[in-house]
């Protein structure tokens, strides 16, 4: 289940046309897995960035979003 809960995690973030927050990604995430929690997604997104699949961006006084 976690190995499928990141590859949709990266699923969204491929198929969006925008640069999303970890927030925006957990919206979407709720409709497959409705009892994910905030913590998973930024977990997952942690590891997806440090294993350099996602990038994130920061932007001072902004949440970080993710592309």
């Amino acid at each position: 289940m976690k190995i499928a809960r990141q590859a949709k995690i990266l699923e969204i973030i491929e198929t969006s046309h925008d640069h999303l927050t970890a927030e925006q990604v957990f919206m979407q995430l709720r409709e497959t897995y409705p009892t994910v929690v905030l913590a998973t997604v930024y977990n997952n997104l942690n590891r997806l960035f440090e294993e350099g699949r996602v990038r994130k961006i920061s932007v001072e006084g902004m949440a970080e979003r993710y592309d």
